[in-house]
């Protein structure tokens, strides 16, 4: 359609303010009596000729369509919008990048997931059981748990880096993120922290049996363990085996004997090990020796002060669990 200028467009509106009609102009100046009246009433409303600003290309999909993909991707929020899109079946054809743009508009964002055990109906009841149980222990009480657990530290970790580099330069040496198979190398390592900020770390052989482990807790409990401490630690096999309870009743080892399956959100150690693993990534220890003595190095820089807040969390991750009815929390 032909754009009407501007000069037409202040004549149609000085003869149609002298009292002209509409057929009249429109056959003076050749244009439809419709462009006409349209020209003269966006005056009268406006005030002006100039066209308005456009809300730009009309979309491809309705309403309806959008909410019914957002509840496609609510429904299956692993699947890509390449996959979704195979699924909502749009009346036109719409690009992953708009589908994208569609989810991002209501909301939902691609992000990568959490990672968290898997937890089945048994252990659910497990962690809402032992978290409504222990909900009253005071502040005081907990800061006599001694909270353990082992680590493995690889010599070569798999997380992801990021790194800042120009385009097309990925593959280039400087930039590259190595990687060993299976992590390469690795130390198992075993540690245990108080209240008070002191704790230990030690270093453990490959493979922790119940004999092994047993001897761990000779070492480790040496300095820590009190008359009133209580012992933390989890459902591993050698925690649990016949041998390693014949072995607390032995020493007189108090202990809880209930801690509920898969519940590292629950230990608060599981915050020291992340910290560890970062500021011992950041060293690059090029062997085992070499780890383990950056591995301690990092671990007794660690601040009581955090320690101290990690044991006043504990309320708040035992009340996050019931609130979730056992499923994962942000801990």
């Amino acid at each position: 359609m032909p754009v009407i200028s501007n000069e037409i467009r202040h004549v149609i509106v000085d003869r149609m303010s002298n009292g002209g009609s509409q057929r009249k102009v429109g056959l003076e100046l050749n244009i439809s009596q419709s462009t006409v009246n349209r020209i003269w009433m966006k005056y009268r409303k406006t005030g002006s000729t100039d066209n308005q600003p456009r809300s730009g290309r009309p979309q491809k999909t309705t309403e309806k369509e959008r909410r019914h993909f957002c509840r496609l991707s609510m429904k299956k929020p692993f699947n890509s919008p390449r996959q979704l899109l195979s699924e909502a079946n749009f009346t036109n054809n719409i690009s992953p990048r708009s589908a994208r743009r569609m989810l991002s508009s209501r909301g939902i964002f691609g992000r990568i997931a959490a990672r968290k055990p898997r937890l089945n109906k048994v252990q659910i009841l497990k962690r809402i059981s032992f978290c409504k149980a222990y909900r009253q222990m005071s502040t005081l009480e907990w800061s006599k748990i001694l909270f353990t657990d082992e680590m493995k530290i690889e010599l070569y970790g798999t997380r992801r880096a990021y790194v800042r580099r120009k385009i097309g330069t990925r593959y280039l040496n400087q930039f590259v993120c190595k990687t060993v198979k299976f992590g390469g190398r690795s130390l198992l390592v075993w540690g245990a922290i108080k209240e008070d900020g002191s704790r230990i770390l030690l270093r453990c052989p490959p493979t922790l049996n119940s004999a092994g482990y047993q001897c761990i807790l000779d070492e480790g409990l040496q300095d820590l363990y009190d008359h009133d401490s209580v012992l933390m630690h989890d459902g591993a096999p050698c925690h649990r085996s016949m041998s390693t309870q014949t072995y607390l009743e032995k020493q007189k080892i108090c202990y809880i004997s209930d801690w509920p399956p898969q519940s590292p959100d629950l230990n608060i150690i599981e915050n020291m090990w992340a910290i560890l693993k970062r500021n011992v990534s950041k060293r690059f220890p090029s062997t085992l020796d070499e780890l383990w003595k950056v591995a301690t190095e990092e671990w007794y820089k660690i601040d009581d002060a955090y320690i101290k807040n990690l044991y006043s969390s504990i309320p708040k991750r035992l009340d996050a669990v019931i609130k979730m009815k056992g499923y994962h929390t942000k801990y």
